[in-house]
């Protein structure tokens, strides 16, 4: 049960930094918008990535497959099925595609731990 805490913290702790550096205004002019998201979700998909390798545990990675899946269910909400961030789409499914191809690998591993 603590590895889905955890999945859950890391992805909050991603989201207050990120909203931090935005109440903060931290001039960010060097990358879009688009860029930004885009580096934040690959960033939690290598944090993820290391942190289930690390801990041989499938069920960190359910809250942060979960967070991308409420992103992109927002941007299709609000844009339709023609996002105006193509690139932020993309990297939610590059990002979503790989770590569940992780969850799966891990989840049918013989010797994992399940919490």
């Amino acid at each position: 049960m603590f590895d889905l805490y955890f999945g859950w913290i890391t992805v909050a702790t991603i989201a207050n930094a990120t909203a931090l550096l935005v109440a903060l205004d931290i001039d960010m002019s060097v990358f879009t918008e688009a860029e930004w998201t885009s580096y934040m979700i690959y960033t939690a998909s290598v944090v993820a990535l290391f942190v289930a390798l690390k801990r041989k545990t499938w069920i960190y990675l359910l809250p942060i497959l979960w967070a991308f899946y409420g992103i992109h269910a927002k941007h299709n909400a609000d844009w339709g099925f023609r996002s105006s961030y193509p690139e932020v789409m993309t990297s939610l499914q590059i990002a979503f595609g790989a770590l569940l191809v992780l969850l799966l690998i891990t989840a049918l591993k013989p010797g994992l731990k399940n919490s």
